[in-house]
């Protein structure tokens, strides 16, 4: 991210589509962006691995949710987790990844492998630029190998198509 661009700018199409779900951007002291319902909201710090979520929820023990080393990884994340809090708010129904395995610890599958404990779960894959990683929980990870490889905004774009296309499939009613 070139410094002269603010966290918040990098993240303009995600603010937006965020809003639409409920969720409104801050910039709380000792954090690098958080995105706010009430209860829970999601808070943004940058360690020396890189950028943590952690959700806080009133009366529990705030937890890390996923751990990235880019701030694109973060965007992905956070635009798969509102997603449907935005179709709800657009009477639209809600959306569901299209069934496939999730990954086994110490396994790879599709490019991606994950390895660690089921409350800290290590997902590796390689991309052009590189290997990259993120740290989830083993549930978040599953469903992170099916929608890593599509953009932020192919996320968001997927999440505000009424038929959810090309990404997700409709949850029966």
């Amino acid at each position: 991210m070139n410094a002269a661009v603010t966290v918040r700018e990098a993240l303009s199409g995600l603010v937006e589509f965020a809003a639409l779900g409920g969720w409104q951007w801050a910039e709380p002291h000792g954090a690098a962006f958080s995105f706010m319902t009430g209860d829970p909201d999601d808070v943004c710090t940058v360690e020396d691995s890189g950028y943590v979520i952690r959700k806080h929820e009133r009366g529990m023990v705030s937890r890390p949710v996923i751990r990235a080393a880019r701030l694109a990884d973060i965007e992905k994340f956070l635009s798969f987790r509102y997603g449907n809090a935005v179709r709800r708010g657009r009477g639209l129904p809600a959306l569901w990844l299209a069934d496939a395995p999730d990954a086994e610890l110490g396994a790879e599958q599709n490019g991606f492998s994950a390895s660690g404990t089921p409350a800290d779960t290590r997902v590796s894959w390689t991309e052009p630029s590189g290997r990259q990683e993120v740290v989830l929980t083993y549930r978040s990870a599953g469903e992170w190998a099916r929608y890593a490889r599509f953009s932020a905004q192919e996320i968001r774009d997927s999440f505000l198509n009424p038929a959810g296309s090309p990404i997700f499939i409709p949850l029966s009613r």
